[in-house]
């Protein structure tokens, strides 16, 4: 849902695939050419995510300059791009989670690799939280979650994949538990019931 209406990713044949928006009432309607180079703003290959922050939408798209990077969109302008990776290399951003209406994720540079990040709407500033795994080698995997003030997350530490969390009140990270020790857990599918955290370990 945004605005009145809803969101969604389509292709009208003709310019790819792109950001639309409907009421329910009429056709969809594209909100903007944002790639109009080489066709497709929005890639195929994986779920790309969306969040809804203060009234504004957040998603992922390439605008053919930028590569893969977040995007914010008020329901009439056209998408403001927040620019992470600086240059053609994108930090392709996903696994959205929303926390007291800051954005986290995990995003790509090429110093670092894959890290967790948070964009705050308030300060509009991107900012990387953990260096898990020094250099470019990336750490976070992915399925991010919020849960009880706090963002959950899997990462890689010295090819240890277990289940972290970052506290953004004192601004701290570390891993909840070493599942396996030695070895990877590889946490996955984290979910929420009746105020507990679930996930499968393989």
């Amino acid at each position: 849902p945004f605005g009145n209406g809803v969101a969604c990713y389509a292709n009208n044949g003709s310019k790819g695939w792109e950001l639309f928006t409907t009421d329910g009432t009429v056709a969809p309607a594209m909100v903007a050419d944002l790639n109009p180079l080489a066709g497709n703003a929005i890639g195929q290959f994986y779920t790309q995510p969306m969040a809804v922050i203060q009234g504004k939408l957040y998603f992922t798209g390439d605008n053919g300059f930028s590569g893969s990077e977040l995007f914010a969109y008020n329901g009439s302008s056209t998408p403001s791009l927040i620019d992470i990776e600086l240059g053609a290399d994108g930090s392709s951003p996903d696994n959205f989670a929303v926390l007291n209406n800051v954005l986290y994720f995990r995003a790509s540079s090429g110093a670092t690799g894959y890290e967790l990040w948070k964009y705050d709407p308030n300060t509009t500033l991107a900012t990387r939280l953990t260096d898990i795994m020094p250099g470019s080698d990336s750490s976070v995997t992915g399925n991010i979650i919020a849960f009880n003030n706090k963002v959950y997350f899997t990462a890689d530490s010295n090819n240890n994949n277990e289940l972290w969390v970052y506290d953004p009140l004192i601004s701290t990270v570390q891993m909840v538990a070493e599942i396996n020790p030695g070895g990877s857990s590889n946490p996955m599918h984290l979910t929420v019931l009746n105020n507990k955290l679930y996930f499968y370990t393989v």
